[in-house]
């Protein structure tokens, strides 16, 4: 049937293509949503999926960077960006978004 989805009209049978892209980058929910910030508070955010739909292996991801950034930092105490004047380099893949490079100094 048609319907009107986020205020765009959209007609019955009508495809629509969805984004990983777009994940965590809702101005409305996220301040500054395109900028690398790592001291951004803690929001919800969608890249393990949610509900029924969580990725299994989540939690694991989550306990595997907390350990492999303790052990950065501790290993590297005075890691810091390279030129903190300057935007860090995007990659540029049509459907997902990183870092293209980050460069530090130790």
């Amino acid at each position: 049937r048609d319907m009107e989805i986020g205020g765009c009209p959209m007609k019955a049978r009508q495809s629509i293509i969805t984004l990983l892209r777009a994940a965590n980058h809702d101005p409305e929910v996220f301040d500054n949503p395109d900028a690398f910030d790592i001291s951004r508070k803690a929001v919800p955010h969608i890249g393990f999926g949610g509900g029924s739909h969580i990725c299994i292996g989540a939690p694991l991801a989550r306990i595997e960077a907390s350990a492999a950034l303790n052990k950065l930092f501790s290993r590297f105490p005075n890691l810091r960006l390279a030129r903190p004047d300057e935007k860090p380099e995007k990659r540029t893949l049509p459907f997902f978004n990183g870092l293209q490079r980050l460069d530090v100094l130790i």
